[in-house]
């Protein structure tokens, strides 16, 4: 395990009343971004998920897509053909 790095916490007890609620507070705040980061991950990995299911969809569609284009194009061709004979 790597050393730790910076100074040493301070406990709760230490300093003026004034250091105290300072400290309490940035250690607070401190411990909020950490959750906001990690709720804000979770939620990019949620959208990446949806984004890739959004895109497979879109995939399957312009197949479809495609496929009906191709049997209207032979349905055509079969019209005109019949209507030449």
């Amino acid at each position: 395990m790597p050393p730790k790095v910076g100074r040493p916490r301070k406990t709760d007890q230490e300093g003026t009343p004034e250091q105290i609620a300072r400290r309490n507070y940035q250690r607070k705040y401190q411990s909020e971004v950490r959750q906001g980061i990690v709720e804000l991950e979770r939620a990019e990995a949620d959208c990446l998920k949806d984004l890739e299911k959004i895109k497979n969809e879109k995939k399957k569609l312009i197949e479809i897509l495609d496929s009906a284009n191709k049997q209207a194009g032979s349905i055509l061709k079969e019209i005109k053909t019949s209507k030449k004979m």
